[in-house]
């Protein structure tokens, strides 16, 4: 599992860094947090991988406190951010 955090002490900082460091079946976990799209760029998806939030397999009626959300992955963009190729 490689593991990303915009704020550092993961692996990479980026998904994008993730997905190019990945071998394909990979699983990348993404900490809560903001995860911009700078410079408008995509992340060039070529590999079968699993991409994973932080709140990966956890009911949305009860994440959080009281069931209110909290520690979102937010994949924040104003334009594309995957680019997928399909192969076979």
């Amino acid at each position: 599992v490689l593991t990303v955090d915009p704020a550092g002490g993961a692996d990479h900082t980026t998904i994008a860094a993730a997905v190019a460091a990945a071998a394909p079946g990979d699983t990348i976990q993404c900490a809560a947090g903001v995860y911009p799209n700078a410079g408008n760029s995509s992340v060039n998806l070529n590999k079968s991988l699993t991409l994973r939030g932080a709140q990966a397999g956890v009911d949305a009626r009860t994440r959080g406190p009281g069931g209110v959300p909290g520690g979102e992955t937010v994949l924040a963009a104003t334009g594309r951010i995957f680019d997928l190729n399909a192969a076979g």
